[in-house]
């Protein structure tokens, strides 16, 4: 709630209401999968990484183990990445 002081007599207050639809947040088009990836050690080491957004950020991980395990090698998993509930709706007031 906001109090704004008009003049010097007059005050008005305003209620305002911000509603969020969780269901349009990150999907540039809900018929297309979005995917995310994870780098794995397949040298016995196991997960390298959380599961990324880009294919780009998992390569990170997995040359970066590569390096400093001296030659460990590893793969990119893929997987769809997990959706917010269709009907989700946040109501901030």
């Amino acid at each position: 709630m906001f109090k704004l002081l008009l003049s010097s007599i007059l005050m008005v207050t305003v209620n305002f209401q911000l509603v969020l639809n969780t269901s349009a947040i990150g999907f540039k088009n809900q018929n297309q999968p979005v995917y995310q990836y994870m780098a794995v050690c397949t040298d016995g080491d196991g997960a390298l990484c959380p599961w990324v957004d880009t294919q780009d950020a998992a390569n990170k991980y997995g040359k970066d183990h590569e390096v400093t395990t001296k030659g460990h090698r590893w793969r990119i998993d893929t997987r769809e990445k997990p959706k917010l509930k269709q009907d989700s709706t946040i109501i901030i007031k």
